[in-house]
């Protein structure tokens, strides 16, 4: 029963809309008929100009004419050269001075070091880039760095920080029930 009642209101719509479409579309196809406005003579008089002279009219042209036979075309000015600014003198790059490897990682391309610069931890992987450093390679016992850009004469492009695994801890403990220290 619903659902024949909401079958009728659908059709009923359905059928609306495709009468006001036929209407919209007969209306859009009705023949406009636009009455012109009858031409002015004094439109197409040219007296005005005329009587202008060929100075009055643009002085540009007169400036630069198209046809003739000197005319080049249009060269902007140089602007001047300007001074050479001063060399600056580059500091060498000390920021891997005093660092020291906590861990490494190796494994392939995802190798990656733990360094401890001041103090400052950092974890850097391969191919990464720390202050003008990339880091090319990782080994078990050193990572191997890349000085990218300018360099100062005398300074080395390639830096080596050996890592430095501490003491094992022991396999038994050596400490009282309290201290709970490694030493």
């Amino acid at each position: 029963m619903l659902f024949q009642k909401i079958k009728r209101i659908v059709f009923a719509l359905t059928a609306i809309v495709l009468m006001l479409s036929m209407v919209v579309i007969g209306l859009m196809n009705r023949a406009v008929d636009i009455d012109p406005a009858p031409a002015d003579a004094s439109m197409f008089e040219l007296t005005e100009f005329a009587l202008m002279s060929q100075q009055e009219l643009n002085p540009v042209i007169n400036e630069r004419p198209v046809f003739w036979s000197e005319r080049k075309p249009y060269v902007e000015p140089k602007p001047e050269p300007k001074p050479d600014p001063k060399p600056v003198k580059r500091k060498p790059n000390t920021a891997l001075d005093g660092a020291e490897i906590l861990g490494v990682m190796v494994a392939q391309e995802s190798s990656s070091v733990v360094l401890k610069i001041g103090e400052d931890v950092h974890r850097i992987m391969v191919e990464e880039v720390y202050e003008d450093w990339r880091l090319a390679d990782v080994t078990e016992n050193k990572a191997v760095f890349l000085l990218l850009g300018g360099r100062v004469p005398g300074e080395s492009t390639v830096t080596e920080i050996e890592f430095k695994p501490r003491q094992p801890l022991p396999k038994t403990w050596t400490g009282s029930e309290q201290d709970f220290s490694e030493n």
